[in-house]
């Protein structure tokens, strides 16, 4: 039944894809071509009572990102599983990526109950489809899932990796009501007597689970509490305190983006201006009523979707940040809409950096679409009067979608946001 399922969603795709044609209509689509994956089930979770999804590094590495269509009930006493079906487009926007129930607290984990490197989606042949048969064919293997631990593998408490002192609260706003972490990082001397009247600068940061602690992250942390420490004590940079705002989890598009993404990721997007209005509105004065901050001296960074949240805070709130890191962003949201709003708006703050890998997703095609669309970007920031020294960009050679990535530009990063701009 679960097969024949699969057949009639992909017949009702064909046939709802066929253009009916007139007199001068446009052009043929092409022949709709699908990818449909099978994944087989050797967790002790049901496929029957949890869906499966993709999270990938081409859809913003949202732990939700795309569903199962269903699940496969395997023969009695043999293993079910779930299978996936998506079109071209889609399959053609992930080079890496993971199985999740939902939340990176349910990703899938190996046999032995450790966490597992990110897949690799293989090179996909379209050659090999015809129109009587539209579909490339995957397998693959889910050992276990992350919740499992404690009950068929044995719960191993990662170490902490903080460096300095990190504060963890639980904030729950109006704006959205989802009580999230906020992890503020005093800096070095924050506590001393002598500076006891001292007031600091303040960056927002997006995805707060990554920034700091291994312990804390799904998928490596940035380091920024060991690279602001080591920056501060060398007198590279000005001390601040940093900001991380835990991301929704499964909702995490929904609040970063604030328009709908667009074909890749159907049905996500449209609650920045929410997510945006609850850190100015409620988070900042939440902050500084309770830490000493510079008033006026607000930086925001981000990645991926954290660095569309980024342009979408600079744009909608003109005048209110001082300095703004945009990281890996995910240009391609919106199907263009996006770009084109970048490409009229002409306020952003003084103080610009922005860094994109040359390896992103690990499919030239997308990689040159990221790097042309990057280039776009810098050139409207240039055209609004952001120049260098105020505007440092970086392409970096091999760099992939991911927070090592992230970590190793960060310096050049803060030292933008915080240290002494020369005149070239």
């Amino acid at each position: 039944m679960q097969w024949a399922a699969m057949w009639c969603a992909v017949m009702v795709w064909l046939v709802c894809a066929v253009p009916v044609f007139a007199q001068g209509a446009r052009a043929p689509k092409p022949p709709a071509r699908f990818l449909e994956l099978t994944v087989t089930n050797r967790s002790e979770v049901s496929e029957g009572a949890f869906p499966l999804f993709i999270a990938a590094d081409g859809l913003g590495w949202n732990s939700a990102g795309i569903a199962a269509g269903g699940p496969l009930g395997g023969p009695p006493g043999k293993p079910g599983g779930w299978w996936f079906l998506m079109p071209r487009d889609r399959a053609d926007a992930i080079a890496e990526f993971k199985f999740t129930r939902g939340t990176w607290d349910t990703v899938e984990i190996d046999a032995q109950g450790k966490d597992i490197a990110n897949r690799r989606l293989p090179d996909l042949d379209w050659s090999a489809t015809s129109d009587a048969d539209p579909m490339l064919r995957l397998e693959f293997v889910v050992e276990g899932f992350a919740d499992e631990r404690g009950m068929r593998w044995p719960l191993e408490k990662r170490a902490s990796t903080v460096t300095g002192t990190l504060h963890i609260e639980e904030f729950k706003g109006a704006i959205i009501p989802l009580p999230r972490m906020l992890r503020v990082w005093v800096p070095p001397g924050y506590d001393a007597p002598e500076n006891a009247e001292r007031r600091y600068p303040m960056l927002f940061m997006h995805d707060g689970q990554n920034l700091f602690d291994e312990a804390t992250s799904f998928a490596g942390e940035w380091r920024l509490d060991e690279t602001a420490t080591e920056l501060i004590e060398k007198g590279e940079i000005e001390p601040f305190i940093a900001v991380g705002i835990d991301n929704a989890g499964p909702d995490r598009a929904n609040e970063y983006l604030p328009l709908p993404a667009g074909r890749r990721l159907p049905r996500q997007g449209g609650l920045g201006d929410a997510y945006i209005g609850m850190i100015r509105r409620e988070i900042e004065p939440w902050v500084a009523s309770r830490y000493r901050t510079a008033p006026g001296r607000v930086y925001m960074g981000g990645s991926s979707f954290g660095g569309i949240a980024t342009l979408h805070a600079a744009m909608s709130q003109p005048g209110w940040l001082s300095g703004m890191i945009v990281e890996s962003p995910s240009l391609w949201v919106g199907d263009g809409a996006f770009m084109e709003a970048v490409q009229e708006r002409c306020e952003w703050p003084a103080r610009i950096f922005t860094g994109m890998g040359d390896t992103e997703y690990g499919r030239w095609e997308n990689d040159d679409q990221l790097i042309n669309l990057f280039g776009v970007l810098c050139a409207a920031f240039r055209g609004c009067g952001v120049e260098e020294p105020n505007l440092l960009y970086i392409a970096g050679k091999g760099d992939k979608h991911n927070e090592q990535a992230w970590a190793k530009r960060l310096p050049f990063a803060l030292r933008q946001m915080f240290g002494e701009i020369k005149p070239k």
